[in-house]
């Protein structure tokens, strides 16, 4: 009875220590592709910048601080592009997360100026 609680002590700080493991894994790949997403918006391909935005957001779907991130430069490339609509919804949506962030109120304001 004993070697069974133990043996499944064990199992169950194995299991946390693997998912653990994993989410940090997962969290890491998640900030590549937005590295990526950044050098792309850079170089001035808003396709690859968002296939790899939505990426690096499907991968960071926990991390509420990358996504506001992500979600901000989404909205600076529809503004780039020209789609305002979108750009605004991707601004407010940031918002709704993080009131305070400033990037996104500046955006949104310099947006509303373009308009």
């Amino acid at each position: 009875m004993v070697f069974a609680k133990r043996w499944f002590l064990l199992c169950v700080i194995l299991a946390f220590y693997g998912f653990s493991y994993a989410q940090d894994e997962i969290a890491q790949e998640a900030n590549q592709y937005y590295n990526k997403g950044l050098k792309a918006q850079k170089e001035g391909d808003s396709k690859k910048a968002l296939v790899e935005y939505q990426t690096a957001l499907l991968l960071g779907e926990n991390n509420a601080g990358l996504r506001k991130f992500i979600i901000n430069n989404v909205g600076v490339v529809y503004a780039q592009e020209g789609d305002l609509a979108r750009a605004e919804e991707m601004f407010n949506e940031v918002l709704k997360m993080d009131q305070d962030y400033r990037p996104a109120q500046l955006n949104l304001g310099l947006l509303y100026d373009m308009q």
